[in-house]
């Protein structure tokens, strides 16, 4: 686990100045429960200043796991923004994987399991994210966004899915779904999840941008996968068109604790993965 710095418990028991509230709001904290330097413990300007530099040089000397390719949490912004980026996957393989299966299987879990291994290549991306900390963790407890039995999505867990090879996610996964549109998941199916899958291609969405989950650095979304003309190599230099089934893969990720060069990267690997791997190995 990677503790990038220490959170404070915050409460507003102590009166800011102007210009500490407008700092705390541009940093997105709220006031921090140790007094002010101000007259009654009232919160200036510089003691605001002074909490964020203090927790930045904390971050800054934190344990990194000794990974050099790793985003350090200290050199993201206070406040979360939420970016987005998205690639085509062309699906060619596991579709004739697909077709071969003694059981109807669909895209999801072949995408789960690249996005396991993904996840285990890039670290960072299934981190959970608090107040100035990062937290690294090696399970990977998947959440899957379903539709429940009352019309809306649920979004059970897979728990430690970094364990599971692809026919047993996809068996783990239609259980919970299973379970959903039975009205049947409790409290504790959809709690935890690191980073989540969501499969909105059955609803004929081409792009979904997914909302982060509490603390989640950063979620999947499945578009439809529809049948599409790609450019395929026939020999170095030359292509043909074929038609091919193609989804595209979105990616909504908090930048205090990964840049866009290491989500690319990340959704490069998934996408590689379903790609090029030999699925058939897996069933």
């Amino acid at each position: 686990m990677i503790v990038a710095a220490e959170s404070r418990r915050l409460n507003t028991r102590h009166r800011a100045s102007p210009r500490a509230r407008r700092l705390l709001r541009e940093a997105g904290l709220a006031e921090p429960d140790a007094p002010g330097s101000g007259p009654e413990g009232r919160i200036l300007g510089a003691d605001v200043e002074s909490f964020i530099a203090s927790a930045a040089q904390n971050a800054t000397a934190s344990d990194r796991r000794n990974d050099p390719a790793g985003p350090d949490p200290a050199d993201r912004p206070a406040a979360g923004v939420a970016v987005f980026m998205a690639v085509e996957v062309d699906f060619f393989r596991i579709d004739r994987v697909r077709q071969s299966a003694a059981a109807p299987l669909g895209c999801l879990p072949f995408v789960a399991r690249a996005v396991v291994d993904g996840l285990a290549a890039f670290p960072y991306v299934n981190a959970q994210v608090g107040e100035q900390t990062v937290h690294v963790t090696s399970p990977v407890h998947l959440g899957v966004t379903v539709d429940s039995a009352a019309g809306g999505l649920v979004t059970p867990v897979v728990r430690e899915a970094n364990s599971l090879r692809l026919a047993s996610l996809a068996q783990r996964i239609a259980t919970l779904t299973d379970r959903a549109q039975a009205d049947d998941l409790e409290p504790a199916d959809v709690e935890g999840a690191t980073f989540t899958v969501s499969d909105c291609g059955p609803h004929g969405t081409m792009l979904t941008a997914p909302v982060l989950g509490s603390a989640q650095v950063a979620a999947l979304g499945l578009g439809a996968v529809r049948a599409k003309p790609v450019a395929v190599v026939r020999e170095p230099g030359e292509y043909v068109v074929a038609v091919h089934p193609v989804g595209t893969l979105g990616l909504s990720f908090d930048q205090r604790a990964i840049d866009t060069g290491y989500a690319a990267g990340f959704l490069d690997r998934v996408r590689g993965a379903l790609e090029a791997r030999d699925w058939s190995t897996e069933l």
